[in-house]
């Protein structure tokens, strides 16, 4: 204990100590350790790296969490799923969403995502309410919430994305911290007036981690794929590709499959040679503990893509599946998030962290659930102030801080929250760019009683009114233009199209933007 006390007073321990302290039985020296943690990853100064050793001081955070919350179950879920559960072909489902009348599908144990909807619920929701014998205590909240904090503020630093990304606990911590719902407020003020909400918490610090993750993130598993062969120079394919060709071994397979793996087998080790001769016998050592490859991995990888592209996905997958399964394991939890009704903050950074994802994993998002397409649809017109609005303060008891009389003289859209207005919009345009399909879901309204579904008239009202709104983004105008010229594109949405014609029209003769936006992009669908 005197020595973690003592390296407190070290500009950067080294990670080793850090690593031993955090994974010591005694409380005392892991609290000493998080609390120097915080004061390195804190100071902007610093920029601090975790360097050789990183990984173990990963493994630390993620046993002082699991410690904390009560997980005893470790990566199981990653490295087994459970049977009748593929998280490729329904990614964005889970326990906490899939029907549990039939109960085929359903395993037997806790889920990871049940046990946390369970534990970092709202003390007064009784649908996950825990025993009082089972209870997180303050001292383990304090934990939970410094542990990642730790890991939001060791993102900042590109350094360490790697660390972060590619330990499956980790992001199986961050996954899970997106369940967190016991919101609070923040402490009243010096006149008597509750504050707003406390955004110091687990699920908008492991949003804004992820966000810096972003980049690192996929749910196919080449980049992991690709980091195991241009980071580490020691990496040696032969036990993964043993692994791979192990699963063709069986007497159903053909020889033509056996063939085909085997000739994958072979590009991959010779992939790897190929890296190998192309690494720095001198100083390289550093860069795997760095995060990052040298200069001229970088320079040589262009070349090498194609040979890389050219391996199957079954190898790829069969080397990386537990790294693809946790990013996987983001796309329930951020479902869960979005739905949230007590944290504007919450909602707003799921909604920025999705919009980043889209591009780069356009095939999950293809399959993203019509429930979230018409969350989305209801964020558009969410009240600014009033009970339905988020983060609401009693105007008899408190003032509401976002509300002022010069705001309420100017145009009615002031009462729309214009930036989850414009958030959402913005994610359902990169979302109906992915194909038709999408396109003609995100028209589409709820399923009404008779089967079929009906004009998603929220949606048109919400776009027509954003089309000559003055309030929110630069662009906000133009954002609805292009939903909407997306939206009209799918033949199954003309009759939304006709629904809002007239008043487009009508918008059209006032605003010379509105009149190009509307004869180009949209009404010229309807000849």
């Amino acid at each position: 204990y005197c020595a973690v006390r003592a390296m407190s007073s070290a500009v950067v321990p080294p990670a080793g100590l850090l690593a031993k302290q955090l994974n010591s039985s005694n409380p005392a020296n892991c609290v000493a350790a998080l609390n120097v943690l915080v004061r390195l990853s804190s100071d902007d100064r610093l920029n601090y790296a975790l360097g050789e050793g990183g990984e173990a001081v990963v493994d630390g955070l993620v046993k002082a969490f699991d410690d904390a919350i009560g997980w005893t179950e470790g990566n199981a879920e990653l490295l087994k799923p459970p049977r009748g559960y593929d998280p490729r072909e329904t990614p964005w489902d889970n326990t906490l969403f899939r029907d549990s009348a039939g109960g085929t599908d359903r395993p037997q144990k806790e889920s990871w995502a049940e046990f946390c909807a369970r534990r970092l619920c709202q003390p007064t929701k009784t649908t996950y309410l825990p025993s009082p014998t089972s209870r997180i205590t303050d001292e383990g909240h304090a934990i939970l919430r410094v542990v990642i904090l730790i890991a939001r503020n060791l993102s900042f630093v590109a350094a360490n994305g790697r660390f972060l990304v590619h330990n499956l606990g980790l992001m199986r911590v961050l996954a899970g911290c997106l369940y967190f719902r016991a919101f609070d407020r923040a402490e009243e003020d010096d006149r008597g007036r509750a504050g707003g909400a406390n955004n110091d918490n687990l699920c908008t610090h492991s949003l804004q981690a992820l966000m810096h993750l972003v980049s690192l993130l996929d749910t196919t598993g080449r980049k992991i794929f690709s980091d195991l062969l241009l980071l580490n120079p020691s990496y040696d394919p032969q036990a993964d590709i043993a692994l791979a060709l192990a699963s063709t071994s069986s007497g159903r397979t053909s020889k033509a499959a056996k063939a085909k793996a085997e000739a994958q087998a072979k590009a991959a080790a010779d992939e790897a040679e190929l890296v190998r001769s192309a690494v720095p016998k001198a100083g390289y050592g550093l860069a795997p503990a760095m995060g990052y490859g040298g200069l001229l991995i970088a320079k040589n990888f262009d070349h090498r893509d194609e040979t890389m592209s050219a391996i199957s996905d079954d190898v790829v997958e069969t080397l990386t599946a537990p790294h693809a399964r946790a990013a996987l394991a983001l796309l329930p939890a951020l479902r869960y998030s979005l739905d949230s009704t007590e944290n504007r903050a919450a909602v707003s950074q799921t909604m920025e962290l999705m919009a980043l994802m889209v591009e780069e994993n356009q095939a999950v998002f293809e399959k993203i659930p019509d429930s979230v397409l018409l969350r989305l649809t209801d964020l558009i017109c969410v009240p600014r102030a009033g009970p339905d609005s988020f983060d609401y303060c009693d105007p008899i008891h408190n003032i509401v801080s976002r509300v002022s009389p010069l705001k309420l003289s100017n145009c009615c859209d002031l009462s729309i929250d214009v930036d989850l207005r414009d958030r959402s919009v913005d994610l359902m345009v990169k979302l109906t760019a992915i194909g038709p399909d999408m396109k003609r879901r995100a028209g589409r309204g709820r399923l009404a009683p008779s089967g079929r579904h009906g004009i998603n008239s929220r949606l048109y009202d919400g776009l027509i009114a954003m089309l000559t709104c003055r309030t929110g983004r630069h662009d906000s105008a133009q954002l609805a233009g292009m939903l909407l010229s997306n939206l009209a594109v799918a033949p199954e949405n003309r009759p939304g199209i006709q629904y809002m014609e007239s008043r487009l029209v009508n918008a059209a003769g006032r605003d010379a933007s509105v009149s190009n936006t509307a004869l180009n992009g949209i009404l010229k669908w309807l000849q």
